[in-house]
């Protein structure tokens, strides 16, 4: 399954990003576009990583 430790990195890259789109809507610099551009990445690494780990769990065999 999932640590608490991943569950809470996600959660907390989740909203970082939603509050970087919220304060700065639209970007206001290059830098801000940067930030928000790599905040969306990490969201995205996450997202795979946990996307894989359910995935895993699928096709476990089951245990009767």
């Amino acid at each position: 399954m999932f640590t608490i430790g991943e569950i809470r990195d996600y959660h907390e890259a989740v909203d970082e990003y939603r509050r970087l789109l919220i304060l700065h809507r639209p970007p206001h610099n290059e830098l801000t576009k940067k930030v928000i551009k790599r905040q969306a990445e990490r969201v995205d690494e996450l997202t795979k990583k946990i996307g894989e780990k359910l995935l895993e769990l699928d096709t476990r065999p089951a245990v009767m």
